[in-house]
């Protein structure tokens, strides 16, 4: 779960448990209140901090891609296109394959 998904299901949880208590004028199901506090004293783990910065890579990686295509047509960005290529065939040679 990253940072952004934890904190929309925080919110949520706030949102259920007051709206519940203001409907029913009773305490929302424990599990709630539990699961709330999990999430709000919860640390990242190594694999969650992997996979926020593998989807910020991918996210670059393809942002990348789509600016060598709009570029490449015009011969005076026609160096810009190839360094950016060479940067995107360096980076896939330097990743650790071992991930995948």
């Amino acid at each position: 779960m990253t940072e952004h998904q934890k904190a929309n299901r925080i919110k949520y949880l706030i949102e259920y448990i007051t709206g519940w208590e203001y409907k029913y004028g009773s305490k929302a199901p424990a599990k709630m209140y539990e699961e709330l506090k999990r999430l709000e004293s919860e640390e990242q783990t190594d694999r969650d901090k992997f996979i926020e910065e593998r989807d910020a890579a991918s996210k670059l990686r393809d942002e990348l891609c789509w600016a060598v295509g709009y570029i490449s047509d015009d011969p005076n960005l026609r160096v810009v296109s190839d360094r950016i290529e060479k940067a995107l065939k360096e980076h896939d040679a330097n990743r650790c394959q071992r991930w995948f």
